[in-house]
């Protein structure tokens, strides 16, 4: 849980271990849920502060929340918290290996098996293979697939609402379906869109399983919730 041993960050190390420790408090746990989670996030942990902070520290919340690696949550919350200034921050990540180029993010996470969605140009991963199919082509299912993903991130189902006021009732079944029946698209992972209620379906993967690739004004980036 440490950023690579060698002498090049011997600083960033020392700094990391400071940090890790001043975010393993309760004080830290408690200035998180007061001043930096939202009502969403809380409740996700359990809705309160004091069971949330029984079964784990600030950074682990954080880890559980975004789905990010621990290293990542440590020097996250820190800055969140008010504990380090944005430089610092990024230079702990840079040094830390948390923020690589955004090319290697995706081979490497397409490499760890994970799902990887990259908005554009659109392409999906899983398994450590690529999922070919021709998302332009296929508009609506890349939609399901892409809300489908961002809110399982979030340890969150869709429902139709996800599509707007004025989708079909079933329209995520049916999009879930005809997604499922293409020959292309991994058995094991349609196996895990599981149904949570009526109308309701949520992608069963854990938040850190699933990595996304936005693209804003042109510059692609990582998305967290």
């Amino acid at each position: 849980m440490t950023p690579p041993n060698n002498s090049a960050n011997c600083k960033a190390r020392e700094e990391f271990e400071r940090l890790r420790l001043a975010v393993s408090t309760v004080a830290s746990a408690q200035i998180l849920c007061d001043r930096v989670l939202t009502d969403d996030d809380r409740k996700r942990l359990g809705g309160d502060f004091e069971s949330a902070n029984q079964r784990q520290r600030a950074y682990k919340m954080w880890k559980t929340l975004r789905g990010c690696s621990e290293v990542r949550a440590v020097i996250e919350v820190a800055h969140a918290i008010g504990l380090m200034s944005v430089s610092n921050r990024d230079w702990l990540l840079r040094e830390s290996g948390e923020i690589p180029t955004v090319e290697e993010a995706i081979e490497a996470a397409i490499e760890s098996g994970a799902l990887v969605i990259v908005e554009s140009p659109r392409s999906a991963a899983f398994a450590g293979h690529e999922i070919e199919i021709d998302w332009v082509r296929h508009d609506r299912l890349w939609g399901f697939l892409w809300h489908l993903a961002r809110h399982a991130k979030g340890n969150r189902p869709i429902d139709r609402l996800t599509f707007g006021d004025k989708s079909r009732a079933n329209v995520v079944t049916d999009l879930k379906s005809k997604l499922s029946k293409m020959a292309e698209f991994p058995v094991t992972l349609a196996d895990m869109i599981t149904v949570v209620g009526k109308g309701t379906q949520k992608l069963c993967l854990p938040p850190e399983k699933i990595r996304i690739f936005e693209c804003l004004d042109g510059n692609p980036s990582e998305w967290h919730p």
